[in-house]
Parts: structure tokens; C-alpha cells; sequence
């Protein structure tokens, strides 16, 4: 008889998608699982469906809203209590109509994580590295008075962070801990969240985020990388303009698109720049301005300029490029400064950022072979 796993993702973002669906695709070729989804969203009919997985239509948080929070907020609180309630009790019923053996979920489905425990059913939680209770806050918060960093030292924001961050972490997941508390389950004062995944996989590489001491429930799992876009048509194009060549992403969701910011960087037409976009758009003189598969282009380029999304990061480094990172939340802040610890890359913080600066950088990078030669040890 096979282990019945219930798969939750989000479903508006397709990097937590990817994360859980390459994790279900490897299971489901043992041949030991029956598989179903759940979530909504694009992605479900986008990515889920075309790989041959049946799925429930899940409601989930509000993807605009979970931007608006992460991006426009002091404390990025993703539930209050009542959300919290909501989601809940969505994700208990759908686990006790389903009845699974295990859960396999990403963020944003961290009410079923609860339900999970209350309902004795194994929990896997596939969390990104720079969420988990091992990393140290090593960002600067979008709307935190500026004066506070420049008053308070970075080696001495180092040494305070660790101290300042369980109880901020203990505020941002308060509507989860009280969901805990109200549901019985029992209270784990070692972790923010107040509950604790049975098997907690990251989807990093250690050599990016090297965390100590981990308890035996922690496991890297690698890079999850992209599914493949289309190949674009002007690929041979772009490899034999005789420019340095430039890549720049800006993530797939199309909220996070600066056509102007970049015409003003390139306006002197002096790189071949390849753009992704999530929405097309015209972008006179750069190749691209639409979806394609960035892993036929990263191989010509000199450079990669990126939000700072996990897939983006992952993907650069695997192709050996050094990278900018122009960051607009915590997380790709985050993963902006592992690059720039490991000497791959230059990351800034969202309001320092102008066409100069970037310019500025892009040139340097390119002048110091020691960028590139960093981002390719990770080929």
C-alpha cells in the first residue's frame, strides 16, 4: 500500500511551487507515494498540473497582500489572529477530509503545519535558509529609521542582532503561537513559531549559508532551480554581440518590474543587455523583455544583475556569474549579502539604490576578475 503525501503550496509564487513539485516528482518516481496538491493560484495549472499531479483548490493568503506586508512594513507580520483563525481551520479540514500520511508544504501553509500535529500527521516543512531559526537578521529593514544604522556600527549590529532577534521573532509569529496555545498542541519555546516541522529540509547550499550545531530534524536539500522557460529565439543574437553582456531579472512576479530605473543605467547602449520580465514590455536596444529561459542566456553573460530571489541566486551561481543584487525585501537583502561575504557579488539595501550606483558597481565588477572567479566555485 503507498504512503499517501499531500503536497501544499501557495500557488501565486513559482518558486515555493518549484520547491515542493521537484521534491513530489523525485517521490513519486520510487513508486512508494500517491501524491495530490494543494494550493491556488497560476502556478497550480502552470507548473502542477503539466507535470501529471492532481490538485485541490486550496485558498491561500493573498499573494498582493503578502507584498504589501513583506515590502511596506516595519514588522512583516504575514497573519494577525484572525487570518491565523481562518487559515486554520481551512487547513484542518482539508486534512481531515484528505487524510494524509505525510504533509510536504512550503511557507505560507504553516496553519497546516498546526493542524498536522494536532492531527499526529508527519510534517515536512521545505523552509528557505535565510527564514530558519539558525540565520542571524543580517539586513537593514526597508522602513527603519536610516539614522539607527548610522549611529549603531555594523560589527556592533552583528553582536546585537543575535540578542534583539528571538524576541522580534517571537512578535512577527505571535498569531501562530496563539494558534498553537488555542489548539492544544504543545507549545515549543526553542522555535518562534511555537511548533516545530517533524523533518525541516532547506533548499540551499551550505557553502551559501553554513549554519553550525543543527539539530538532526535540519536538512540541506541543494538548490531547487527554475523550471525551464522557453528558449528564446534570439539566443545566437545575443552570444555574438561583440558587447560585454548583462542580464537582468527583476523576479516572476511582475511586481517588481523598474523599466525606467534600467533604461536610465543602459541609456548610453554600451552593453548587450538581456531583460526578463514576468509582464512584456518594450525595451528599445536589449534583447529579451519577456519570459525565457534565463539558463540559455546566463552561460554568454558577464554579469547578472537580479532581485535576489532564491531561484535567481542559485541559478547565477550554478552558471558562475557574479552577480548585483537590487533587493526590494528582507529575503533578497539577505541573500544579497551571503554573495557579498562569499565575494560573488555587490547587494545594496532598497533605498540606497540609484542608476548611478548600479553603473558604478557593474563597472567594477567587471573590471575585478576576483568576482567572477568567486561566483565559479559554485559551477
Amino acid at each position: 500500500m503507498k504512503t499517501k503525501l499531500l503536497s501544499l503550496v501557495h500557488g501565486g509564487y513559482s518558486s515555493h511551487t518549484v520547491r515542493v513539485l521537484e521534491i513530489s516528482k523525485a517521490l513519486r518516481e520510487t513508486g512508494e507515494y500517491e501524491i495530490i496538491f494543494s494550493g491556488e493560484g497560476e502556478q497550480m495549472s502552470a507548473l502542477v498540473q503539466p507535470a501529471g499531479f492532481e490538485w485541490i483548490e486550496t485558498p491561500c493568503y493573498e499573494k498582493r497582500k503578502i507584498l504589501d506586508v513583506i515590502e511596506n512594513r516595519l514588522v512583516p507580520k504575514i497573519y494577525d489572529d484572525k487570518d491565523a483563525e481562518r487559515f486554520y481551520e481551512i487547513e484542518s479540514d482539508l486534512l481531515k477530509k484528505q487524510k494524509p500520511d505525510i504533509i510536504l508544504r512550503d511557507h505560507f501553509r504553516e496553519m497546516a503545519g498546526i493542524a498536522a500535529k494536532k492531527l499526529g500527521i508527519y510534517d515536512i516543512f521545505v523552509q528557505m535558509a535565510s527564514c530558519c531559526p539558525y540565520y542571524h537578521f543580517d539586513f537593514r529593514p526597508k522602513h527603519f529609521p536610516k539614522i539607527m544604522h548610522l549611529l549603531i556600527p555594523e560589527p556592533l549590529r552583528g553582536r546585537i542582532s543575535p540578542i534583539l532577534e528571538f524576541p522580534f521573532r517571537r512578535m512577527l509569529h505571535g498569531p501562530i503561537r496563539r494558534q498553537v496555545k488555542k489548539q492544544g498542541v504543545q507549545l515549543n519555546r526553542k522555535v518562534p513559531e511555537g511548533y516545530e516541522a517533524d523533518l525541516v529540509l532547506f533548499p540551499d547550499e551550505p557553502s551559501l549559508f553554513p549554519f553550525k550545531n543543527l539539530r538532526r530534524n535540519y536538512k540541506y536539500i541543494g538548490a531547487i532551480l527554475p523550471v525551464n522557460e522557453p528558449c528564446p529565439q534570439w539566443t545566437n543574437s545575443f552570444r555574438i554581440d561583440p558587447r560585454k553582456k548583462i542580464l537582468v531579472t527583476m523576479g516572476s512576479t511582475g511586481e517588481q518590474e523598474k523599466p525606467e530605473f534600467f533604461r536610465e543605467i543602459f541609456k548610453d547602449n554600451k552593453f548587450a543587455v538581456a531583460v526578463y520580465t514576468a509582464k512584456s514590455m518594450s525595451f528599445d536596444d536589449f534583447y529579451g523583455a519577456n519570459r525565457f529561459d534565463v539558463n540559455k542566456i546566463l552561460p554568454f553573460c558577464d554579469l547578472f544583475i537580479t532581485h535576489g530571489g532564491i531561484g535567481s541566486t542559485y541559478t547565477g551561481l550554478k552558471n558562475g556569474i557574479p552577480m548585483i543584487v537590487l533587493p526590494n525585501h528582507f529575503e533578497q537583502q539577505i541573500n544579497g549579502r551571503q554573495l557579498e561575504k562569499i565575494g560573488a557579488g555587490i547587494s545594496f539595501y532598497p533605498f540606497d539604490i540609484t542608476p548611478e550606483i548600479v553603473r558604478e558597481s557593474l563597472e567594477n565588477i567587471l573590471r575585478e576578475p576576483k568576482y567572477k572567479k568567486n561566483a565559479e566555485i559554485f559551477c
